[in-house]
């Protein structure tokens, strides 16, 4: 009930829906990476990239929590072949592996490892394909159904009640 909570007051907030879709690529990235090895630069690194951004926090670690059990369903079947054909055969992928490792500040991540590179390109391509279609959902919801919700009449009756008032306070965008 709480997470509903949440999610409707951030559709009835004033965030960027782009913001909010930014949050949601990152998280996608940091729940297909790995927690495997002794470094893990590159989900501190992603961490890094969700507060420094002017992304969503919220939404980011919310999916970054929803596509961890996904991880481990794709990790075997796509991201670990996918990182080593990126790392191992393509010439082109290779040599720029080879300058993310020679970074200094990225040399931390362990690009080399299959399982990691192939995580993160299919965390970016999740988060790609979902990115126009969390845009389009919010700036939808906003348009026609918060007008609806706030115009219905079962919402001025139940406004009255401390339960109706807190809902109301939710759709409005008014804290809490």
């Amino acid at each position: 009930m709480f997470l509903v909570l949440k999610i409707i007051k951030l559709l009835n907030s004033d965030a960027n829906p782009a913001q909010v879709a930014g949050g949601a690529l990152i998280g996608c990235m940091l729940g297909m990476a790995p927690l495997i090895g002794t470094n893990m630069a590159h989900v501190g690194l992603l961490f890094a990239f969700l507060l420094v951004f002017r992304v969503n926090i919220g939404t980011g670690l919310l999916f970054w929590g929803a596509t961890k059990p996904l991880m481990f369903l794709i990790q075997p079947t796509i991201g670990i072949p996918l990182g080593a054909k990126l790392v191992l055969e393509g010439s082109t992928t290779r040599s720029w592996v080879q300058t993310l490792l020679e970074t200094p500040g990225l040399a931390l991540v362990e690009w080399e490892t299959h399982a990691v590179t192939g995580g993160l390109v299919c965390g970016a391509i999740l988060g790609l394909l979902l990115f126009i279609p969390i845009v389009s959902f919010i700036n939808a919801y906003r348009t026609m159904v918060k007008e609806r919700i706030r115009k219905s009449k079962a919402l001025g009756v139940a406004s009255n009640s401390l339960v109706g008032k807190i809902f109301k306070g939710i759709l409005e965008g008014t804290p809490e």
